[in-house]
């Protein structure tokens, strides 16, 4: 399966509009759209280390995430988002890999006293 994401960045101001656009079209893992409750939960999202090629995450509440491998030890560092600042990381973006295993599972730790609905989209280069 071939999944497709357009991601495009905006800057404005001093009389200046620039916009930028880049495709991505890999093998996907499905998506993850949970509602993570208060406190702290595991979230299941397989994610290849050496097959990563983009990673989204969004919610519209303040999370951070820890990615576990399968035997539960810590891969990379945590990434904390909000309502207003999602993660995105693409292989292409000059950035190296947040993370230096593969993922099992995101540790969430949710301090909003509140649900949070929260969105993981990896994509995957699908070639062995």
């Amino acid at each position: 399966m071939t999944v497709s994401i357009t991601r495009t960045q905006y800057v404005t101001g001093n009389g200046i509009s620039l916009s930028a656009s880049l495709a991505y079209a890999y093998g996907g893992n499905p998506h993850v759209s949970e509602s993570v409750p208060d406190g702290t939960t595991d979230v299941n999202c397989s994610i290849p280390y050496a097959d990563m090629r983009f990673l989204a995450i969004f919610a519209d509440g303040a999370l951070s995430l820890q990615g576990k491998n399968s035997a539960d030890a810590s891969v990379g560092s945590a990434i904390s988002i909000s309502a207003t600042k999602s993660y995105i990381w693409a292989c292409d973006d000059g950035s190296a890999n947040p993370f230096d295993d593969d993922i099992a599972y995101f540790e969430v730790v949710n301090a909003t006293g509140a649900a949070v609905a929260l969105n993981i989209e990896p994509l995957t280069d699908p070639t062995p």
